[in-house]
Formats: structure tokens, sequence, C-alpha cells
């Protein structure tokens, strides 16, 4: 038995043949490198002519237990031997492992990734940045003039100043209330024609109470009276 390594350059060789010095002149020395597997198709595993010659060399790349068939022929007649070579796994390398396909893919990845971190880490920076500084460009007025803007507001809209809403904003039709309290102004659609009417005179009094004074409204109610 012969205990290779896989992938290791094994020679064989057929030097203990013996026959007459013609017929060992004239001999042939056909190799099955694995009789386990039929190459030429025939349908007969053990008679593959993998390689022709009375030393050889040969590459297991597949590691097992390997039989081995040699077939020599004097032209007369033949005869064949079998040996087993047992193929060892092949120790594990960082080479091996670096030229096998999974350790080029992941080499690939390494690669790629060292490329693309620093345009991660700047995309990541400007993202930050982007949180705490100020959103948009304007004046201080505009931000006040702004009715929405609010720097801090998840709402991207928010986040800038507009000049719509602003101009939105100011074209507002201004209610006039003329000094009056905000509690004596009524809707006048929810408001019915006599309590307009009611409303009326409380305006004409509250008007008449403006102008006179306390003791003139005694004189008059009295007189009233």
């Amino acid at each position: 038995d012969y205990n290779p390594i896989s992938g290791d350059l094994v020679i064989l060789t057929g030097n203990g043949t013996t026959d007459s010095l013609y017929d060992m002149e004239n001999m042939i020395y056909s190799w099955d490198m694995d009789i386990s597997k039929d190459s030429d198709g025939d349908g007969d595993k053990t008679n593959d002519e993998d390689i022709l010659g009375k030393i050889v060399e040969w590459q297991f790349n597949n590691a097992g237990s390997i039989v081995v068939q040699l077939t020599v022929d004097d032209g007369d007649t033949t005869d064949s031997m079998r040996i087993t070579i047992q193929v060892e796994e092949k120790p594990f390398t960082i080479t091996s492992f670096i030229m096998s396909p999974i350790g080029i893919l992941i080499v690939i990845v390494l690669i790629l990734s060292i490329v693309a971190a620093p345009v991660i880490m700047k995309k990541r920076k400007e993202t930050e940045h982007d949180e705490y500084r100020v959103p948009s460009k304007g004046s201080i007025d505009d931000a006040f003039d702004d009715p929405d803007y609010d720097p801090f507001s998840e709402d991207r809209k928010k986040q800038k100043i507009s000049k719509k809403r602003i101009k939105e904003e100011q074209n507002k039709p201004v209610i006039k209330n003329n000094g009056l309290d905000k509690d004596l102004l009524l809707d006048h659609e929810k408001v019915s024609d006599n309590q307009l009417g009611d409303i009326d005179l409380e305006d004409k009094n509250l008007a008449v109470n403006e102008v006179l004074s306390a003791s003139e409204i005694e004189e008059l109610i009295g007189e009233e009276e």
C-alpha cells in the first residue's frame, strides 16, 4: 500500500514484471488508475487504459482508497496485478484555502467591504450631521412668519421655511373686532334673525354706555321711570 496526499504526483512503475528478454523489450504496460470507474465507457471498469508506459506519473485529486490495476501484454498473453493506494486528505493551509473557490469568494467579499467602508462611513456621518444642522436657509423673520416651521419636527416639510406658507399666512383676511372682546363676536351663520335684532339692541346700549357717564345713565333711567 502507498499513502500519498491528495494532489501529490505519484510515480508508478512496472519494473517487477518478468518475462523473456524478447518479450520484455516488446511488453505493453497498461494502467487503469481507478477500477471503480469506467473511464472508457465500455461497461467494464477494469480494462481502462488511462495511461501507458513502464513508468508513469499520476495525480490523485480525491482522497480515499483507490485500486490501481496494471495489465502487461507481451503479444501472446496478458497478466494483471493490482495495488491499493490510500490517498490522504490534504492538510488545511491558508494558501490552499485562499486558492479554493470558497476562499476566492471570501477574499473578493473582503476586498469589496474594505473599498465600500469609507463610502458607508461618509454617508453615516452626513446622516448624523443632518440631524443637527439648520434644515433650511432663511431669516429669523421668515422663521417667525411661517406658522408651521419647526426645525425639530419629524415632518421634513416643517423642518424647512416655506415661502408659500408665509405668503398664505400673510394673505389671510384680517378680521377686525374694533376693540371688542372676542367673547362678544358671534358667528352670523349660527344666529337667527330674532337673535340678531336683540344683538343690535345690545350693541346700541353698549354704544350708549360708552358715550354716557354713569351719573347721566342714572338720570336717564330716572326720567324714564
